[in-house]
């Protein structure tokens, strides 16, 4: 089950949270308030609840005493692993965007854009976050080097250098590549290109920091703008890539962050609440509390840092439970819930010269309607999906509407064809409402289907059918 985490669950995530947004920012979608709330339930109390009894279940049994999974990327080995190699075995400039609480789900929507691209390379990694999920020690493991400590007022330490602060993380850089620099996303993106190349002149690593979801969705009075956050966030990451390929050139960009989140929209009932922690607290949040001599209250378990070789030892809340003090209680982060701790690695490579993305390059799509009869005013037309998403095979984005006569006659639908299964899960059934006319019997219409995978859109099928409409 963990894999499929990773795999295809995170889509709950964010289907969710896609409604979640658009019910709060769009108009006229009161008409639908009763399965929002109904919908809103099943993720919060149902959803939610048995994919928490699941996690604590694998935490008590194996990972409580060891953190680390099998078989995924380890947050805490990311430059040795992924930075320090290409540094050694080229010359390029590698760009590293750390966005504080960018989530997988988030990661998978930018990685859906970029890879519709057609001169760019686009990959997906999953990475366990270190634990507890919090900014400090997620940041921490980010850097070269080693975490080595954790003072009593919360400093996370690398290799004997505090971690706080761009300017200790710019030493922590500089000692292990001389030709690195650390830097604001947001102050280093909106400069013209030569004060922006003044201060990456010659560098090798860039690291470019930001912070838009947790600095929003930390603040108990901004944290129900969360998943405004996150679309904005979306939005700068867009530009940020688009400004770093364009502008300076970049061949290859990392973008990653220190941790997940969980969000609630409905209030915190008084079971989710949870005592807080005594002992030496060094740090702490609403999930979890770290130092020398917890105690674990009901509803929390103490976690081994021994992973990290460190002494100290941490106390999370299980499941959804939140310590009561300090802070908004509906955006959390700091426990061990698949959105808190699994988080996105983006590997985006620029290819330069001739474009990498053609035609043949992307996923191929057919209408799997047997009968192209239209006998209701609402109907589904299935799509398949012939191949799945691979290194070699990218998603295809289509919107397909009916037309008679070349005039719309059917709401418009844009899908993305991105399975990466097997062939009984490549099949996407399509809802489609006719306008309300009177059509005659007999009459021909055709199902368009435009490509909207690149920059420009074509038309990439069209299928004849008949209407057998008898009344409205």
């Amino acid at each position: 089950m963990v894999s499929s985490i990773y795999k295809k669950d995170f889509n709950i995530d964010q289907a969710y949270r896609q409604l979640q947004h658009t019910f709060m920012s769009e108009s006229g979608v009161e008409e639908y308030r009763v399965l929002f709330d109904q919908l809103t339930f099943w993720y919060e109390n149902r959803y939610l609840m048995e994919l928490s009894r699941y996690t604590d279940d694998l935490i008590e049994t194996e990972l409580k005493a060891n953190w680390p999974l099998q078989d995924i990327m380890q947050q805490k080995n990311f430059y040795r692993t992924i930075i320090r190699p290409l540094i050694e075995g080229s010359r390029e400039r590698v760009f590293v965007v750390i966005s504080d609480a960018m989530r997988f789900e988030i990661g998978n929507e930018l990685t859906q854009h970029f890879s519709q691209r057609l001169n760019a390379e686009v990959k997906l990694i999953p990475m366990q976050a270190t634990l507890p999920t919090y900014t400090q020690i997620g940041m921490a493991s980010l850097l070269p080097g080693k975490i080595t400590g954790i003072s009593s007022d919360g400093t996370v330490f690398v290799d004997g250098f505090s971690t706080k602060g761009l300017n200790n993380r710019n030493k922590i850089l500089q000692l292990n590549e001389p030709d690195s620099v650390a830097l604001k996303l947001d102050e280093f993106i909106p400069l013209g290109k030569e004060e922006g190349l003044a201060l990456i002149k010659g560098k090798r690593v860039v690291y470019l920091y930001h912070d838009n979801i947790d600095a929003i969705g930390d603040s108990s009075k901004t944290e129900g703008n969360t998943y405004e956050a996150v679309a904005q966030t979306l939005e700068r990451l867009k530009t940020a890539v688009k400004k770093l390929t364009g502008t300076y050139e970049a061949g290859r960009i990392y973008l990653t962050s220190d941790h997940g989140f969980l969000y609630q929209t409905s209030l915190v009932e008084q079971y989710q609440k949870t005592e807080s922690i005594n002992g030496d607290v060094f740090d702490r949040n609403r999930r979890f509390a770290i130092g020398n001599n917890l105690n674990t209250p009901e509803g929390t378990v103490k976690i081994s840092l021994q992973y990290l070789g460190l002494e100290q030892e941490a106390v999370i809340a299980k499941g959804l439970n939140r310590f009561t003090a300090g802070g908004g209680l509906r955006f959390v982060h700091g426990g061990a819930m698949p959105q808190e701790c699994i988080i996105p690695l983006i590997e985006y490579r620029q290819v330069k010269g001739k474009a990498r993305k053609a035609e043949e390059d992307r996923v191929n799509v057919r209408i799997a309607s047997i009968q192209k009869v239209i006998t209701s005013y609402m109907f589904i037309v299935p799509f398949f999906q012939e191949e799945k998403v691979s290194t070699h095979l990218y998603p295809r984005t289509l919107r397909a509407a009916f037309y008679r006569n070349n005039e719309r006659i059917s709401n418009e639908i844009t899908i993305t064809f991105d399975s990466e299964g097997e062939v009984s899960g490549r099949q996407t059934d399509v809802v489609f409402h006719l306008l309300e006319d009177r059509y005659r019997t007999g009459d021909v219409c055709v199902l368009k289907l435009e490509d909207v995978s690149g920059r420009t859109t074509e038309i990439y099928a069209e299928e004849e059918y008949e209407l057998k409409l008898y009344s409205i």
